[in-house]
């Protein structure tokens, strides 16, 4: 409903979809809260999580085009100018923001054992260490590919980590516990 052409006036209340290149119709305002949901790892947890923080100077300017892409607009940003210039100007890759454990797991499923042949623009450093996380997990054979538990937790939309969780836990029929366990550390904190 949002990308149909109503000829109602439209405004965005920033999120990601408005650093996209989706074009919605009739968008004249866009208010910016300068706050983006990003995953990053956690070292304490040790799985990736998504994270609420300022946005850079980039997304606040991407997102600003959201708003008169087919007509005059505006943009209310919610901080001021001299914040605007403290923002870092782009955010780092999330390859190199993440444990590239999940993206070894994912590449092996889709058939890429040696993951130079992807010629990364940036790759990351410790892939040797998700290398060893998936053996010490059982999710490789002594090939390098996929064991059986491997090609079950590739297909979870989870860190290998949380995927060893669910797939061995219903394995010793603990489902209900390992779905709870996973749950309860997949997000962060409260305290």
């Amino acid at each position: 409903r949002i990308i149909e052409n109503t000829g109602q006036q439209k405004v965005i209340v920033s999120t990601n979809i408005a650093e996209t290149s989706l074009t919605i119709p009739n968008i004249t305002a866009v208010i910016d809260s300068g706050l983006v949901r990003q995953s990053a790892y956690d070292p304490q947890r040790q799985i990736n999580t998504l994270y609420t923080k300022s946005i850079s100077q980039s997304s606040a300017e991407q997102r600003s085009g959201r708003a008169g892409r087919t007509s005059a607009g505006r943009c209310l940003r919610l901080w001021s100018k001299s914040e605007q210039s403290r923002k870092p100007e782009h955010f780092e890759p999330e390859i190199l923001r993440c444990d590239p454990s999940e993206l070894l797991l994912q590449c092996l499923a889709q058939g890429f054992n040696d993951l130079s042949d992807l010629e990364l623009i940036d790759a990351p450093d410790d892939i040797e260490q998700a290398w060893d996380l998936l053996s010490n997990l059982g999710f490789t054979n002594e090939h390098r590919g996929l064991s059986t538990a491997g090609v079950h937790a590739s297909k979870m939309p989870c860190s290998p980590r949380l995927a060893a969780l669910l797939y061995y836990g219903t394995q010793a029929d603990q489902m209900d516990k390992a779905c709870t366990y996973a749950a309860l550390i997949s997000e962060a904190p409260i305290i």
